[in-house]
């Protein structure tokens, strides 16, 4: 157990937590909750940690980590919501497992959603309301002039479809 003091206006407090675990262990804590947004059951805690305490990397634990269903759900979630804002329905979500883990990568997914009819009613029909929406959604920011004016040029002439607009940013 560990002591932390905690001071408000009023009083100082001592509050008691568990000890943070430590070597492959504390690993094993600190990935789960990062890459799955919950702490490991005291199960996959001990069995991690011991399966690292023997023969298996740390690269190739995260790489197991990140095949797993639980990651890739949460990947197509994240994915859904940051350009369609909404969860995938339980079809699409199997599709986009299925595409990530085949790909390696979220690009087949992003494109395909950004290229998406459903995107279009989002960013509007117009090229600069596809690419000032795509702006925002991949980089949470407007696209500055130099960004933005080729990639409303080249699909308003034609030379390049929305999807590939959107593998360019």
């Amino acid at each position: 157990m560990a002591a932390f003091l905690w001071r408000s206006s009023c009083s100082v407090q001592t509050v008691e937590t568990a000890a943070l675990p430590e070597g492959n262990a504390r690993f094993v804590d600190a990935i789960v909750r990062d890459m799955l947004g919950r702490p490991p059951t005291d199960q996959e805690l001990a069995g991690w940690a011991g399966v690292l305490d023997g023969t298996v990397t740390r690269e190739a634990f995260v790489t197991e980590l990140a095949d797993r269903d639980e990651f890739l759900q949460m990947v197509v979630d994240n994915t859904y919501v940051s350009v369609v804002d909404r969860l995938p329905t339980p079809a699409e979500l199997a599709a986009g497992i299925g595409l990530v883990r085949t790909d390696g990568s979220t690009t087949g997914l992003v494109v395909g959603l950004f290229g998406g009819a459903e995107f279009d009613v989002l960013a509007g029909s117009s090229t600069v309301g596809f690419v000032n929406t795509l702006g925002q959604r991949v980089f949470k920011r407007d696209l500055g002039e130099t960004e933005r004016d080729p990639l409303v040029a080249e699909p308003a002439a034609a030379t390049v479809t929305r999807e590939e607009a959107a593998t360019a940013v």
